[in-house]
């Protein structure tokens, strides 16, 4: 008797084990998040072996991830020792890579040929692009991939090739020159090894009749993200036997723009006639409260399978929702948050802050290095090493500092202004980069290099009397660098100019809270700021992620910010109703990664390029019920129009929950604990003066000891902080609360 085996089907609840009886024929499975669906695969792997009689050299299961197929492999290795090796474990484009070797003779290409990365990819379309005679900024290469990308996924050929496009016949000649040029350097990219895959099958009959009798019985999991190719690879893999096995959970479909159609699980049943359909919604990971804030949210989008997530781990800890007078004050709430937990015995490593943009992070992550609390930005760059931050920031550098050549060397030709590699190497070999640029220029030529000199002359005279906020407009607005990221990297661009946007607010930022700082202190600050390789790498790390990116995580505590209109829902998503569903999709991915507490924010203002935004509450927050969050409808009067009040204000400023600054510090901001005698209103020039107490969240306690100015432009503030001794702050971005007394009035 097989033990291991045994063990693991007696620990199935009565779906999972439903769902691994269920043997032959298509078979849907619907597994809602946190649902065992890895258990029930590897399980149900087992169950052909060891009860069917089935050989483990017939069964291929496909996923998406290397990760996720090391894992189903390992666990089919516990269970069937031995010959669990014999099962076919791979990812799509892994498992198509191997047929097409095996076969390429048959597919016309040498078997020794190379996969091309997304870098190659790119550098090969700039060539097809360049020989074609085509501006490269007209025709930018990665959107050409992309739209390439998208006709692979859909099985179209360069002859089949008809783009709905005002350069169609163009667009036509840059997909043929692109695939003829992967031939002749003998490479495949990645969506070749899906499309070619299936050409191989479709069109040599005799192959197809050799792959299905070695194969018989097909498993598939994230099957909610599969694109048309790897539908109609499916449907060719099958057709023989019918055992199609498939695990998805069409609510965590976020995928739609890396060519992923939701269609796929949402129409399955028509695709496979006699689909029998088992629906797993035995959570084991969230509690109650959480499951039932995220089934709330998802029952707005129109779907095909309802299910009604619950589990055995009844109650546990509300959610918390704050909201934010800025993103500064949204950082450190969250940072005290995890401060409070930590001091409590939570190891860091328990803490994830998701967002909907890398953007985002940069207020996060300052709060974190400020407190000294180490950090893991996952699968991201952290934010001062992003190739366009350090774009800006190398100017800035060798404004202060023109010998610094690494900086140099980064934006000379950044945008590109005609300045060559070859006529840079040789500048280079004639001694310091900048000493070479100098003689250049006063060689007396109007050529590329003295323009550069001078642009930089200029700013270098123009830094000590100008405010660091004006002289990075200027390098902007005089580089047309935002132009440049349109042109050279449109599919990311969006992400980029907000990387921007978060740079010029956060130098916007240094500036107010400090005016004497400066571009050298700015830059000493930033130094300091990412320096953090010298980190214990088994130190507890605080997450930073993006919700795509935390799909398949999971984590005791999420934090989920900017909950914002605009933001999540992401603007672009607003006009499309099935874009605004995948929106609402991701905030369920995001809320059903946490085990048990889930915090969520939203700042009524933002700073975006250096101007002050207006905050309105994402819908999705609105879409919860209160009575998943902590506190009683009385802690905060509602409103009696449930319409948005203003352009900054909606109804959930009214939701029941406690908006704590630092749980446990002797000033809390709304804590049930302090509002009986002590409350507090945001600072104004009418009830601020002398004398009067205040709050920062940066500073903490201080008192004020002088104001000067007569707008609110102008206001300043001299205060003694009894953490940090005397501050001159400006009213407008100090972020102040003045505390009140019953005795002063209120």
């Amino acid at each position: 008797m097989n033990h291991a085996f045994e063990r693991a089907l007696a620990g199935l609840n009565p779906r999972q084990r439903e769902a691994v009886g269920l043997t032959t024929g298509p078979i849907l499975v619907i597994a809602g998040a946190g649902s065992g669906k890895t258990r029930m695969l590897t399980v149900r792997i087992a169950w052909l072996v060891e009860r069917e009689g089935v050989l483990p050299s017939n069964i291929l299961a496909v996923t998406f991830t290397n990760k996720a197929a090391r894992e189903m492999r390992e666990r089919v290795l516990q269970l069937i020792p031995g010959s669990g090796s014999d099962v076919t474990l791979s990812t799509f484009h892994s498992f198509c890579c191997g047929l097409l070797r095996r076969w390429s003779a048959h597919a016309g290409f040498p078997d020794g040929f190379t996969i091309f990365d997304e870098d190659d990819s790119e550098k090969l379309m700039k060539s097809a692009i360049t020989e074609l005679h085509l501006d490269l900024k007209d025709f930018a290469p990665k959107k050409m991939l992309s739209l390439i990308s998208q006709a692979k996924n859909d099985l179209v050929e360069p002859a089949d090739f008809k783009p709905v496009h005002l350069h169609s016949d163009t667009l036509i000649e840059i997909y043929r020159k692109y695939q003829a040029k992967l031939t002749e350097n003998r490479a495949l990219d990645f969506d070749d090894l899906l499309m070619l895959c299936w050409k191989l099958l479709s069109t040599h009959p005799d192959l197809l009749e050799k792959f299905h009798k070695r194969y018989t019985y097909f498993l598939v999991d994230e099957y909610q993200d599969t694109n048309h190719a790897q539908y109609r690879l499916l449907k060719l893999f099958a057709q023989n036997t019918g055992n199609l096995c498939v695990v998805g959970d069409e609510d965590q479909s976020i995928y739609s723009w890396r060519g992923a159609t939701i269609r796929n699980i949402q129409e399955f049943e028509k695709d496979f006639p006699g689909t029998r359909l088992v629906c797993l919604d035995q959570n084991y990971r969230s509690t109650q409260r959480i499951l039932d804030a995220a089934g709330a949210l998802i029952s707005h989008n129109v779907r095909t399978h309802v299910k009604n997530l619950w589990t055995d781990t009844q109650g546990g800890e509300p959610l918390s929702f704050n909201h934010a007078s800025d993103d500064r004050e949204e950082a450190d709430w969250v940072v005290g948050q995890i401060r409070a937990m930590a001091d409590r015995g939570a190891g860091l490593r328990n803490f994830a802050v998701l967002f909907r943009m890398n953007s985002l992070s940069r207020s996060i992550e300052q709060s974190l290095t400020r407190f000294g609390i180490p950090y893991e930005v996952t699968g991201g760059t952290k934010f001062f090493h992003r190739r366009e931050v350090k774009d800006v920031l190398g100017y800035l550098r060798v404004i202060a500092n023109p010998h610094d050549s690494v900086s140099l060397a980064r934006i000379i030709n950044t945008p590109r202004r005609g300045i060559g590699k070859t006529l840079l190497a040789k500048m280079e070999a004639e001694g310091p980069l900048w000493e070479s640029i100098v003689e250049h220029a006063k060689a007396g030529t109007k050529g590329k290099i003295a323009q550069f000199h001078d642009m930089i002359a200029e700013w270098r005279d123009r830094s000590p009397d100008e405010s660091l906020f004006a002289l990075v407009k200027s390098i902007l607005d005089k580089t047309e660098y935002l132009n440049y990221l349109s042109d050279t990297d449109p599919d990311t661009a969006e992400e980029r100019r907000g990387n921007i946007d978060s740079l010029v607010s956060d130098i916007r930022y240094q500036e107010e809270a400090d005016p004497e700082l400066g571009l050298r202190g700015y830059l000493e600050k930033v130094s300091l700021q990412s320096d953090v390789d010298d980190l214990d790498e088994n130190t507890d790390r605080v997450h930073l992620l993006t919700l795509h990116n935390a799909k398949g995580l999971e984590f005791p505590v999420v934090f989920m910010i900017a909950m914002e209109e605009g933001i999540f829902p992401h603007y672009s998503a607003h006009a499309e109703p099935s874009e605004l569903e995948e929106e609402r999709r991701l905030a369920y991915v995001g809320m059903t990664r946490a085990r048990e507490r889930l915090l969520l924010s939203a700042a009524r203002r933002r700073m975006v390029f250096g101007t002050w935004k207006p905050g309105i509450i994402s819908r999705f927050l609105t879409e919860i019920p209160r009575s998943v969050f902590e506190g009683t409808p009385s802690t905060h009067s509602a409103p009696s129009n449930p319409s948005i009040r203003s352009e900054n204000y909606s109804t959930l400023e009214a939701v029941p929950v406690r908006q704590t600054l630092f749980e446990g510090s002797t000033w809390v901001q709304g804590s049930r604990s302090s509002r009986s005698d002590r409350d507090s209103v945001p600072a104004s020039m009418g009830n601020i003066h002398p004398g009067t107490e205040v709050f920062h969240p940066v500073f903490l306690h201080g008192k004020v000891l002088a104001t000067e100015g007569e707008s609110l432009g102008d206001f300043r503030l001299t205060i003694f902080f009894k953490k940090v001794g005397k501050k001159t702050l400006l009213l407008q971005y100090a972020n102040l609360k003045v505390i009140q007394t019953k005795s002063s009035g209120g």
